[in-house]
């Protein structure tokens, strides 16, 4: 569809771990505990991180328990989003 945006694969990385946390990021916005640009921000870090195919891995495994993965750069923000909720 012309002029339609698809949300970077980032973006399906970053939701996906906030999931497992028990985390949606669209409410924690909506509710004001996630700013637009603190998104974006998570979005970017996980864009440049390089561990895509771990990530990948890790969000493909159904027991994983529940702590993200150290290799996680986003893990100190979402952990603390789960934490406020």
């Amino acid at each position: 569809m012309l002029g339609y945006v698809e949300a970077p694969e980032a973006w399906w990385r970053v939701n996906g771990m906030a999931r497992s946390l028990g985390v949606s990021l669209p409410r924690a916005v909506t509710d004001g505990v996630l700013t637009r640009k603190e998104l974006v921000g998570l979005v970017q870090c996980c864009e440049s991180c390089g561990q895509a195919g771990p990530c990948n891995d890790w969000l493909g495994d159904a027991d994983h328990g529940v702590d993200l993965p150290e290799f996680c750069a986003n893990s100190a923000q979402l952990t603390g989003l789960r934490d406020e909720g």
